[in-house]
């Protein structure tokens, strides 16, 4: 199984390149870090990738690397990060605009925003703050020997306990999951809501990784859920109500 992951490993390499490349401006990272987590998140991919589910695995490989290069460089770098959702955002914005110029040879912010469904303001604001961060490590104060890492409170820390309860909470979650629905059932529900990952994923990206429209995920979706609600686990169907 190593030479095997190892060759598939190899042959997606060049993936891992053209996601990092789209990182290397203000992250805080080299380009040789956001490499080796980008690789991390292709490992992640072929260990879980499963094909009979029927999505191809460079979509699928594709958010894996994507998600352990956004969480390296909110995590690692030294500078204060947006959210990771508003690179989402941004990279979203970015995309669309390069398409616009290559159509209309000319670029106008508020109609690309728009087109995807962005605040034009929103997206003015996030564009600066990713092109002017503040060093965490910047010392001020009167004898310049406060940093301004130790002002902040990271409000994302949680303790151990909290850890613990998290985690038996997804294996319950995944435990039902198996219990009552199919396995591509159960497939769009860890991808819709992140059980087992850190981030969620729209109905538009679990649909290209079927290969199925956005209102057929929702339809098996919902048709889930039901199954879940008759068959009593209204737990569960609050916690993905909340």
């Amino acid at each position: 199984w190593d030479h095997l992951r190892d060759e598939f490993m190899s042959a997606n390499y060049g993936l891992v390149i053209t996601i990092a490349k789209r990182y290397r401006r203000n992250n805080g990272l080299d380009f040789k870090d956001l490499i080796q987590e980008g690789n991390v998140g292709l490992i992640k991919s072929i260990d879980k990738f499963d094909y009979s589910l029927g999505y191809k695995f460079s979509t699928y490989a594709s958010w894996w690397i994507r998600q352990s290069i956004t969480r390296s460089i909110a995590d690692n770098g030294r500078t204060i990060r947006l959210p990771v959702y508003i690179f989402d955002d941004l990279r979203k914005y970015l995309r669309a605009e390069t398409d616009y110029l290559s159509l209309h040879g000319e670029i106008d912010p508020e109609i690309i925003a728009r087109e995807q469904n962005i605040d034009p303001e929103k997206i003015k604001r996030n564009l600066k703050a990713s092109l002017d961060p503040i060093s965490l490590n910047a010392s001020f104060g009167e004898d310049q020997r406060t940093e301004l890492i130790d002002l902040i409170e990271n409000e994302n820390r949680i303790s151990p306990e909290e850890e613990a309860i998290q985690n038996a909470l997804k294996r319950t979650i995944s435990e039902v999951l198996s219990l009552q629905l199919s396995e591509k059932e159960q497939s769009i529900l860890h991808l819709r809501y992140g059980i087992g990952n850190e981030q969620d994923l729209t109905l538009e990206e679990v649909g290209d990784m079927f290969n199925l429209t956005r209102e057929r995920i929702r339809q098996i979706q919902e048709k889930a859920l039901r199954t879940l609600r008759r068959k009593g686990a209204e737990e569960l169907i609050q916690f993905y109500e909340e």
